[in-house]
């Protein structure tokens, strides 16, 4: 046998008469706040405000919007830093790249090849190149020169050290007037 609970009423003190909700909207709105009674009426407009307030309305968001712009510059900065082994030279791009293995550190500095487009008006120019290996403490430890004719196709100057706790080589690109710093961190392998 089971009992029936749904005919069971547990809202108030027996002997009292059950509570009973009037909802009426009309007569909440009524009483609402302005706002509230445009918002239900659909005259709001979420996009009334001008952004640029917005973004500097109170502490918090100026401190947001200062933080966005160091972190940009932050990040602009870094990525300025790590590209100095990569820039255009004689209208392609040359990139250094160093890393030592056994004792020695082998250095590489690549051209890439020319574009079919730029092709067809190039005509082959040397290209000298200073390499300098850097120790731990700043002192330039060794110097070499190097040269080589760069035509259309790709070229790769290459040249190696002694490995005396060399962590980066610095290559001194020139090219007729042209003339570019390069600089890579040697990577241990």
């Amino acid at each position: 046998m089971s009992m029936d609970f749904s005919k069971i009423d547990e809202g108030y003190a027996e002997g009292e008469k059950p509570l009973h909700f009037y909802y009426n909207r009309e007569e909440r709105l009524k009483n609402a706040p302005k706002i509230v009674q445009d918002y239900y009426a659909g005259k709001v407009n979420v996009f009334t405000r001008n952004p640029i307030k917005i973004l500097f309305a109170n502490r918090l968001n100026r401190f947001m919007v200062i933080f966005l712009l160091l972190f940009c510059a932050t990040a602009w900065f870094l990525n300025y830093q790590t590209l100095k082994n990569k820039a255009k030279i004689c209208g392609t791009y040359a990139e250094l790249s160093a890393f030592s293995y056994s004792d020695e550190v082998y250095v590489s500095l690549k051209f890439e090849k020319k574009s079919e487009k730029n092709a067809a008006a190039f005509s082959p120019v040397p290209v000298s190149v200073i390499f300098s290996a850097i120790d731990s403490s700043g002192t330039v430890v060794f110097t070499e020169n190097s040269s080589d004719l760069y035509a259309q196709d790709e070229l790769f100057i290459r040249t190696r050290f002694s490995d005396y706790d060399i962590i980066r080589v610095n290559a001194l690109v020139s090219s007729g007037e042209e003339q570019k710093d390069f600089s890579a961190d040697v990577i241990r392998r």
